[in-house]
């Protein structure tokens, strides 16, 4: 809930994601490690939502993944809304469940 009030320039949705087989490989970024270990991973939206043209797919792990293709504000918005979800799972009570999420 709270990071739908952070920046109403930002629209935020959560979206239900109906589990997956456990990965036999890590993928390629931070979290592919912890999802064959069965660790829940999460993602966040990469919308265009200001129009800017831009496409994070087109240039992420790529040689033209640089500092001036990123977007202020963007990074930004991120940094925050990572913040305040990274900040709500350690202040819970119990570890995240992992039942499910996984299909094996």
């Amino acid at each position: 809930a709270p990071v739908t009030d952070i920046n109403p320039d930002f629209p935020f949705e959560m979206k239900k994601r109906d589990p997956s087989p456990r990965p036999l490989k890590p993928w390629g970024t931070d979290s592919g490690p912890f999802a064959v270990e069965g660790v829940p991973v999460m993602s966040f939206g990469l919308e265009d939502v200001k129009g800017y043209n831009f496409n994070y797919r087109e240039i992420w792990h790529t040689e033209r993944d640089t500092y001036n293709k990123s977007i202020p504000e963007y990074q930004e918005h991120a940094a925050v809304v990572t913040a305040v979800v990274v900040y709500g799972i350690a202040d819970l009570k119990r570890l995240l469940p992992r039942e499910g999420y996984f299909t094996e």
